[in-house]
């Protein structure tokens, strides 16, 4: 890690800027934006359904491997989209969220649709989640993920999470591959939507039970703080509607990385909530669609 990169990273900033009321309201005690009530719940079945739908719309058309395995445990397990036509550049990892705890990749097929129609494969993909595991397990499962893709499809691979699916994002970018013995970068891209960067803010919440958190976890596990190799390219996005303490975590992250020497970008979604941000994912015109899209040509031609 260069000096710079040393020098940018935050001590406990935004536990100091908010109140641990601020961050229970935020992340805690409703369980944060994905919290249950009619019109939370409107929203997870409008998802659910537009996921089946379009599952059951590619299977028909020969172009959805579904339950493809990974490893050894029930949940790691993946679902594969192709494209009508495709155009051989990197493949997306789709990783969802549900605060490391619930929710589960079938939610979230449909989250392919948009980079399908412009020639990218997309796996969406399972894992363990807490408190049967924690998070350092769950971020071993999704890099044992992205070595199995890699080493299947031969092809560079751009990861793009959701909530706590960012955070995971976000940690296989930082991953540095070639450390772990493969000769180029499996993953050296992604997007983040809505994530959570920095797990020191969540001692101060009740999921600090639920996540088995401690601050020698917070820190291993937090992506923000983790060394990254320069050249990387990650996008974080955020819903202009989202609490403040969501917001706060993706800037923090593009100043931390972009000092690291990152190729990150931060944008704020106006009028986007915490479920309706990933509207701009799942259509081919989609804001979030356009920019996986570039995200995917620009990994291939680094690769080549």
């Amino acid at each position: 890690m260069n000096e710079a990169c040393k020098e940018a990273q935050p001590q406990d900033a935004s536990l100091r800027e908010f109140s641990l009321m601020d961050l229970e309201q935020a992340y805690g005690a409703a369980e944060g934006p994905e919290a249950a009530g009619a019109e939370a719940e409107a929203a997870w079945n409008r998802l659910r359904r537009e996921a089946l739908a379009f599952r059951s719309g590619l299977m028909a058309e020969g172009r959805a491997e579904l339950d493809a395995i990974y490893g050894h445990h029930p949940h790691h397990a993946y679902d594969l989209f192709w494209p009508q036509k495709d155009a051989g550049r990197a493949v997306a990892l789709f990783i969802h969220g549900g605060f490391w705890q619930r929710q589960a990749r079938e939610t979230f097929s449909h989250m392919a649709a948009g980079l399908l129609a412009h020639g990218v494969p997309v796996a969406v993909i399972g894992m363990r989640s807490c408190p049967e595991a924690d998070l350092n397990a769950l971020i071993g499962d999704v890099r044992q993920m992205a070595a199995h893709l890699f080493r299947r499809l031969a092809r560079p691979l751009v990861a793009i999470g959701h909530g706590s699916g960012a955070h995971l994002a976000a940690c296989l970018v930082a991953t540095d591959w070639k450390a772990r013995g493969f000769g180029t970068e499996v993953v050296s891209a992604g997007m983040g939507i809505s994530g959570i960067y920095d797990l020191r803010p969540l001692l101060g919440t009740s999921l600090k039970e639920r996540l088995k958190l401690d601050t020698l976890t917070c820190h291993a596990a937090s992506p923000l703080l983790w060394p990254v190799v320069e050249s990387r390219r990650f996008l974080v996005c955020v819903g202009g509607r989202e609490a403040e303490a969501w917001r706060r975590q993706s800037l923090s992250l593009a100043e931390a990385w972009q000092a690291c020497g990152v190729n990150i970008a931060h944008a704020v979604i106006d009028d986007a909530d915490h479920l309706s941000i990933l509207d701009g994912l799942a259509e081919p015109a989609g804001i979030l669609t356009r920019a996986a899209e570039r995200l995917c040509t620009e990994t291939d031609r680094a690769a080549h």
